[in-house]
């Protein structure tokens, strides 16, 4: 990966603005320079929509851009325009997380990927699947009751249906559409093993601003990088009480990056 003038596109919405929002800094923090971060955004929006965005053209998006640790808002965009706007080294995907467990929902992707493949700039630009997380445990989300409101079985449906439509399009697989799967989902689960229990959220869904944001931008920097959680030591000013939580973060992460399809419990009991 190289480190100076990484570009960085998610098509996506609301949960991939949780994972970009830190993400710069801590790809600084890491050496690497000339960044651009950036979230497509549509909040909720499914595949299908998207598809519908792009066939009738609609400037149906805020392109929020990272260049120098500060976020920049551009309302009324369309996909195609932001596509373009730049040689985008990586660009990620993402089912809406009430339909993330849905195998059914995830034929679209496919067409989406065709079309974003087709009209990007940037030749060897690299695709991934962001593998979102699971709700709370008590989250009232009109969504949470395709899983019976019950995390665990939500975690099930979503790791089985990427598993089932998205793996066997990821490297190394012949003819494959992604470079590989950003194990948001397994990091999260990881992390509720700890100390922290199943506070991650700050509504039930979307991740908590300094503990949930904070451990989704290091798993994206990780994975899309190879590099090593205990390098990044930067932590927002605003939460200066994450450097307690480092620890366990970490491990979650690393252990997310090498079994993205399981849980695997945390050894951290108790805050630094």
């Amino acid at each position: 990966m190289k480190k100076d003038g990484l570009k960085i596109l998610a098509i996506g919405g609301s949960f991939s603005q949780d994972a970009l929002q830190f993400l710069w800094d801590i790809l600084k923090d890491g050496g690497y320079t000339n960044v651009i971060t950036a979230n497509l955004y549509h909040g909720g929006c499914t595949l299908e929509q998207h598809m519908e965005h792009i066939e009738k053209n609609l400037p149906a998006y805020t392109y929020e851009r990272n260049t120098n640790g500060t976020i920049e808002y551009f309302k009324g965009e369309t996909l195609l325009d932001t596509l373009t706007a730049e040689d985008w080294d990586i660009i990620t995907f993402q089912q809406n997380s009430g339909q993330s467990g849905l195998p059914e929902t995830y034929d679209t992707a496919f067409r989406l990927y065709d079309y974003v493949n087709a009209h990007k700039t940037n030749p060897n630009a690299k695709f991934y699947w962001h593998m979102t997380w699971t709700y709370q445990h008590d989250c009232t989300l009109r969504y949470f009751p395709n899983y019976n409101c019950d995390q665990m079985t939500m975690f099930r449906a979503v790791v089985s249906t990427v598993k089932e439509k998205i793996l066997p399009k990821t490297a190394p697989a012949p003819g494959y559409y992604y470079s590989g799967i950003i194990p948001c989902c397994a990091a999260v689960q990881n992390l509720r093993t700890s100390y922290m229990g199943d506070t991650l959220t700050r509504d039930g869904f979307h991740m908590s601003f300094d503990r949930g944001r904070y451990t989704l931008g290091l798993t994206w920097y990780c994975y899309l990088t190879g590099g090593d959680p205990d390098d990044i030591s930067w932590i927002p000013a605003e939460f200066p009480d994450l450097a307690r939580d480092l620890p366990a973060i970490r491990e979650a992460v690393r252990n997310a990056i090498k079994s993205p399809f399981a849980i695997t419990p945390s050894t951290i009991t108790q805050r630094l």
